[in-house]
């Protein structure tokens, strides 16, 4: 997002530009907010003007535990069948507070479908299918009962 005063026919006397910044690591996050900065320094003393940096990190990359994720996906694929449990993909780039607990514990941020014909989560059209819910329950029921007797 850019903004730059509030006129069109009137230079401003000072730009904002705001973003967001998602990474699979710490290490990338701090080497692309040390990139930022030096491409603001450098940009702005170019024009003769100066660059100030707000950069905020609000939360980590998810990072799942390897063992879990197989744990959580053989819990899935008993619900669901394992043709309909996809064990491995792209990387995602969620922003989830989740984060801080997964660096804590072992742990497994996973997505339960919505059906193929769902518009995707965060867009006006979405629409929660009910029927899903029989899923996320059972989901949640069986890692309980399978960590209490120590199936895992």
């Amino acid at each position: 997002k850019i903004h730059a005063g509030d006129a069109y026919n009137v230079i401003p006397d000072s730009a904002r530009l705001s973003g967001t910044v998602r990474t699979f690591s710490m290490d990338k996050m701090r080497q692309i907010e040390a990139q930022v900065q030096d491409l603001a320094q450098s940009t702005a003393a170019a024009f003769g003007a100066s660059a100030a940096l707000d950069f905020k990190v609000p939360f980590h990359p998810v990072v799942n535990d390897e063992a879990t994720t197989a744990f959580a996906g053989d819990v899935c694929a008993s619900i669901a069948g394992d043709g309909n449990v996809l064990r491995s993909g792209a990387p995602g780039t969620g922003s989830e507070d989740f984060s801080f607990m997964a660096e804590q514990v072992p742990g497994c941020y996973l997505i339960i479908g919505n059906g193929e014909d769902s518009n995707a989560l965060h867009n006006p059209g979405y629409d929660f299918n009910d029927d899903a819910i029989v899923y996320g329950g059972s989901f949640f029921a069986r890692v309980t009962e399978q960590e209490l007797v120590g199936v895992r």
